[in-house]
């Protein structure tokens, strides 16, 4: 499955994705491939290395390319085998997981559990390329 996503660029450097990662109970699939996904967006990474993220183990230390102008740009492709080993367990971090950034309440709060929700209901629901984009902005202009 092939996720391409332009993110808003107050996601970079937010840390409560972990927080509300740490926080929820999942398969440990599911949280593995979240958490790629989350730290590529902390961290904005360049599109060109994104890929090797999902297929190695994160480092805290690990510095990476980062992506030029002020949009995040999300351009991955998942293995369905990983995805099917992960399905139920994102359903379960897109409802706790965004109810948990969501208590914090700023601007920036609400963009990220709108992120949170959409990239966990992608990888559940097996959301094609061509409607994901649309969903995320639909979700942001209901959380604005």
């Amino acid at each position: 499955m092939k996720i391409d996503l332009r993110l808003p660029p107050s996601l970079h450097g937010y840390s409560r994705f972990n927080d509300a990662l740490n926080h929820t109970n999942t398969t440990p699939e599911a949280r593995s491939i979240i958490q790629a996904l989350f730290e590529i967006i902390i961290q904005k990474v360049d599109v060109s290395v994104q890929q090797s993220l999902l297929s190695e183990p994160l480092s805290e230390v690990q510095s990476f390319p980062v992506q030029d102008g002020d949009a995040i740009r999300l351009v991955v492709e998942i293995g369905e085998d990983r995805i099917d080993a992960g399905r139920g367990g994102f359903f379960d971090l897109a409802f706790d997981g965004s109810e948990q950034i969501r208590r914090h309440g700023s601007r920036t709060d609400i963009e990220a559990a709108a992120v949170f929700e959409v990239i966990c209901d992608i990888l559940e629901e097996g959301i094609p390329l061509t409607e994901q984009q649309d969903l995320l902005d639909a979700n942001l202009s209901e959380e604005g």
